[in-house]
């Protein structure tokens, strides 16, 4: 992890008493990714008979169920991005010796049952993490840190350069 990402990690504390760290995660990257694993679901084809002859298949997205289908759609993209956002903060943790051993503590108590193989995961999942609200929290603390500060943009916009003719060097206010 370079300087720049590593200035930007802010902690959290949940209910649970332990705390994480959280990189900026983009919202719009993991949304699309998703919508490449998830594709959108298409309305059924129906057959339209034009007169003369002239039958074409179309789709139908007037279909009574489609509505239903698509906001099913979107409702797993916003969840599995959420999902994926959050494997992204537990993958950012530090596991050290108190970690470790809360790990080896929980896994002993759960001996002979399914439990999550990577110590990340488990540790983030399973014993930082606290409340449906708290996630919630979290979650926008890694968007907001994923969005440019007013100091990056002014940075990035009074860098263009005004060589190109008729252009005109434009600097952004001060805010």
């Amino acid at each position: 992890m370079s300087y720049q990402e590593e200035r930007d990690v802010i902690t959290h504390t949940f209910s649970t008493g332990e705390t994480v760290r959280v990189p900026p995660v983009s919202m719009v990257s993991l949304l699309s990714e998703v919508r490449k694993d998830y594709p959108e679901p298409l309305p059924p084809v129906i057959k339209v008979d034009f007169g003369n002859g002239d039958i074409r298949h179309e789709r139908n997205y007037n279909d009574p169920q489609y509505p239903q289908t698509y906001a099913l759609w979107e409702q797993t993209v916003q969840l599995e991005a959420t999902s994926r956002m959050l494997d992204e903060i537990a993958f950012h943790q530090r596991l050290n010796d108190k970690k470790l051993q809360q790990i080896a503590k929980y896994r002993e108590k759960r001996k002979g049952q399914k439990v999550e193989e990577n110590d990340y995961l488990l540790w983030f999942y399973k014993i930082a993490l606290g409340t449906d609200g708290e996630i919630r929290e979290l979650r926008n603390k890694a968007q907001r840190q994923a969005e440019p500060t007013p100091e990056v943009v002014a940075e990035k916009a009074n860098g263009f350069r005004g060589d190109v003719q008729g252009s005109r060097r434009v600097s952004m206010p001060d805010t």
